[in-house]
């Protein structure tokens, strides 16, 4: 998928960063911004990639990815990490945009290694 996708279980959006979360998702969504949000049943249900590759088993959900690289592990996304990560429109949410979205490809190499051009 595309965008943002947040996997989470029904216990964990009844939980009061869920409630925040869903609310966020809410008020993104009336701003035509969307976020797909994937209830699961257990950790089995996140399918392989960058979610599972930067978490042991165990308290990974709730997890955000966007565009494929994982954004936070074990907690929903903050109003700020979406409003960065989607480019969302100052009013939106509970905080303003601070910064463009990292992407993969522009982050360095964790050993300080930089390709050559």
């Amino acid at each position: 998928m595309q965008g943002m996708t947040v996997y989470h279980t029904a216990e964990q959006k009844d939980t009061d960063d869920g409630i925040r979360f869903l609310n966020s998702v809410q008020a993104l969504e009336k701003a035509g911004i969307s976020v797909n949000t994937v209830l699961c049943a257990s950790e089995d249900d996140v399918p392989e990639g960058d979610i599972r590759d930067s978490h042991e088993s165990g308290d990974m959900l709730p997890a955000a990815e966007y565009e494929e690289v994982a954004v936070c592990v074990g907690r929903y996304p903050t109003d700020q990490e979406l409003a960065d990560y989607l480019e969302v429109p100052d009013g939106v949410l509970s905080v303003d945009r601070s910064r463009g979205p990292a992407m993969a490809n522009d982050l360095p190499a964790a050993c300080g290694i930089r390709a050559r051009f």
